[in-house]
């Protein structure tokens, strides 16, 4: 009987700890979820990226991600992939910040249209601040929820490659949730988080996978002008406005619903899988 909850150094297997994880991650964002909507403290209809009641949602993702890798943690001593590798936050911002960047202006200056924001400096701070308010939780919350604590046991107890398939089609599937959603988009979105777990992989570390995850979100409303996976932003400093139609075109979903995007991803990813990762920092180690 100990086998099957046990391996052979004695921790708990990694299939029971993903297995717990999910089912607390789950019950957590479903109460917290309908606390948000009953409460009336939801998004209104239709939602939109200046909402200020995104917040009461993203703080909603947070908690329910970060209470059970806080509560594993330091029950089970699961590695969560933010212990280490700080460093690379940085550069996870500038890397997602030049990637969105080329998926949002290369449409725009093809085929659709770039301009720059008409709104005064004070409204642009404002609106600026609160789209960092409102993603920042949500991006974090994510990668904990997706690429945390959850990941590094799958990895552990299996292969990291499996990790990152399974992670990369969750993220994914729960994007099809999202206003003017596609089978493209969740697509789409399912090669960002092939992207982000191979990034975990990589550099050993979540941190890279949370500053190009928080870049590309605040890149795509606050900065360039498109919509963030379907939310539409009512301020920006620049406009980037991609053809209607085409491979170029990402429709009501934003950037990340065009074939040019797909292609962008899938680069980033082949680039990535085949950049060496460091021995000493192994995401199972």
């Amino acid at each position: 009987m100990r086998e099957l909850f046990l391996d052979d150094a004695g921790r708990l297997r990694s299939g029971w700890v993903v297995a717990i994880f999910a089912a607390m991650a789950t019950f957590l964002v479903s109460v917290s979820s309908g606390l948000v909507f009953f409460l009336g403290l939801g998004p209104r209809s239709p939602m939109r990226l200046d909402d200020p009641h995104l917040l009461f949602t993203s703080v909603a993702m947070l908690g329910s991600a970060g209470a059970p890798t806080v509560l594993l943690r330091l029950m089970l001593q699961e590695r969560v992939g933010v212990e280490t590798g700080a460093r690379w936050l940085g550069p996870g911002l500038a890397l997602g910040l030049a990637a969105i960047a080329v998926c949002a202006l290369v449409p725009a200056l093809v085929g659709g249209s770039l301009e720059w924001g008409h709104d005064g400096a004070l409204a642009l701070v404002g609106a600026g601040l609160q789209q960092l308010v409102c993603l920042g939780p949500t991006a974090v919350g994510e990668e904990l929820l997706v690429r945390g604590l959850g990941f590094q046991a799958l990895a552990r107890g299996t292969r990291p490659a499996i990790a990152v398939a399974v992670s990369g089609a969750i993220f994914g599937l729960l994007h099809l949730s999202n206003p003017n959603a596609s089978a493209l988009a969740a697509a789409n979105v399912a090669l960002v988080g092939w992207w982000l777990g191979a990034l975990t992989v990589r550099t050993g570390s979540l941190w890279p996978a949370i500053g190009v995850h928080l870049a590309w979100n605040f890149g795509e409303g606050f900065v360039f002008g498109t919509p963030v996976s379907g939310l539409e932003p009512a301020r920006a400093l620049v406009h980037a406005v991609a053809p209607e139609a085409g491979f170029f075109a990402g429709g009501a979903f934003g950037p990340e619903a065009s074939g040019f995007t797909a292609a962008v991803l899938l680069a980033c990813l082949v680039v990535t899988c085949l950049w060496p990762a460091p021995r000493a920092s192994a995401p199972n180690a």
